[in-house]
């Protein structure tokens, strides 16, 4: 009968609410795998925009495609609910705003079945819309600072540091046996980072898994409806990071090293970096978002005597940031409110010096040069850009967001003498020492350095 599971290769569950504006996109890209054998639960929780009807418009097209009800207006319910409907070998997630490349599935699954994994994942690609023609995309690599293990078989769980590099459950598919036995989502309302404590319990349990060096996922960073530009959202971090950690508390294979990652993980989680903006923003209106940070501070003081948090497990930055905390509440927002102000001057005065500029050449074609371009685009200066310039000749005569990418031999060759924007933090003194040996005045050369605050 159309609409009822079947057995299949790989199970989708897709929860929503309130997505019209974007779920078509996602519901095309599954529709048009090249892995046929699939069953698409799409969880709604009753959306009123019109979202229900767009799915009922596949569930009536398409009898891999069925829609169930989320009645309590939680996704780890939904996630829940759809795991135990799942009839499928393996399972899938996809956000309902994000969409996926043709051959994902098919690629994942045939890895998936030829090394007998637990899991497999790709990387992805982030983006976001210029305007109504024109998108933004940066490539992310999950396990990019480790390249040596892409396309190899591990096992997670003795491999804590992937607590910190893995971020996302959707960009992968998970053997259906591993997480029904195994995972349990935490049935908070609303969409409330379900996903951390998903990811938290299949790395400490699975024991065959690969991550592939291939973006098949695509994910939108500028839905406005995003979690962590309201208060609500650092809270509710926070307790999931709690319910991963009564899980870890329970599990038997837990090491040192795996408590050092997770609290890595929570201090690089966006609770301490946004928190104390938007405490800034409600003018002490939010005390939970106070009590939230109190509670943090004393689980980095238990954290900090047990060893699982150090200058060397974290790095400079991040030290800081948690010993600004430790010290209180107080202290800690106005650290963080003077960082962030910081980094907006630093971005905003790049703007501004930019504004006048007609023939900007971005020197730099890599993903600082890419953010350097999305920043101008923001404010509308993407017509000011004239070319990238790189000195990678894999790159040269190629294009990037529909500019040229040139060699510096080329720019220079043109009549008029273009603005360098130096995007490469890397080797910007090397490129800044190019330019001075081409005779260009150090008033027509700026630096550029990602700030977090382009997206």
């Amino acid at each position: 009968m159309k609409g009822e599971s079947k057995m299949c290769k790989v199970s989708i569950i897709m929860p929503s609410y309130n997505v019209c504006k974007y779920i078509r996109e996602c519901l095309e890209s599954i529709r048009k795998q090249t892995l046929d054998d699939i069953e698409v639960i799409c969880v709604d929780a009753f959306s009123t925009d019109g979202t229900r009807e767009i799915i009922q418009e596949y569930v009536d097209k398409d009898s891999r495609f069925i829609m169930i009800n989320d009645d309590k207006g939680s996704c780890g319910y939904s996630y829940n609910k759809g795991i135990d409907k799942a009839s499928g070998e393996y399972i899938g997630f996809v956000e309902t705003d994000d969409y996926i490349a043709e051959g994902m599935f098919e690629v994942l699954y045939t890895a998936a079945e030829k090394y007998r994994l637990g899991y497999v994942k790709s990387n992805y690609t982030a983006f976001c819309n210029l305007d109504t023609e024109n998108r933004y995309y940066e490539e992310m690599g999950i396990v990019s600072n480790m390249p040596d293990i892409y396309g190899k078989i591990i096992a997670p769980c003795d491999m804590p540091e992937l607590l910190v590099c893995d971020q996302n459950m959707w960009n992968g598919i998970y053997r259906s046996d591993f997480i029904k036995d195994n995972v349990r989502l935490n049935e908070s309302k609303g969409a409330a980072y379900q996903d951390i404590s998903f990811l938290i319990q299949t790395i400490c349990q699975a024991k065959r898994a690969m991550y592939i060096n291939e973006c098949m996922y695509f994910y939108r960073r500028d839905n406005e409806n995003a979690s962590m530009v309201n208060p609500k959202g650092v809270v509710n971090l926070y307790r999931e990071f709690m319910y991963a950690k009564l899980f870890m508390e329970k599990c038997k294979n837990i090491s040192q090293y795996h408590w050092c990652y997770f609290y890595m993980k929570l201090v690089n989680s966006g609770i301490l970096k946004n928190s104390g903006n938007l405490v800034e923003l409600h003018n002490g209106e939010k005390p939970e978002l106070y009590d939230t940070l109190e509670n943090v501070r004393k689980e980095m003081i238990t954290a900090d005597k047990n060893g699982y948090i150090s200058y060397a497990i974290l790095g400079n930055e991040r030290y800081k940031h948690v010993k600004e905390l430790i010290k209180s509440v107080k202290e800690y927002v106005a650290y963080i409110n003077a960082d962030f102000q910081n980094r907006e001057d630093v971005l905003g005065k790049f703007l501004e010096r930019l504004k006048g500029e007609k023939n900007i050449v971005i020197f730099g074609a890599g993903n600082c040069g890419k953010r350097a371009f999305l920043s101008l685009a923001r404010k509308e200066l993407q017509d000011n850009v004239a070319a990238f310039c790189d000195n990678d000749e894999k790159k040269q005569n190629t294009k990037l967001y529909g500019k040229d990418i040139l060699s510096l031999k080329t720019i220079l060759d043109k009549e008029k003498i273009p603005f360098f924007v130096v995007a490469n933090e890397k080797y910007y003194m090397d490129i800044v020492r190019q330019l001075r040996t081409a005779c260009i005045s150090e008033t027509n050369i700026i630096l550029y350095k990602i700030t977090g605050m382009e997206w």
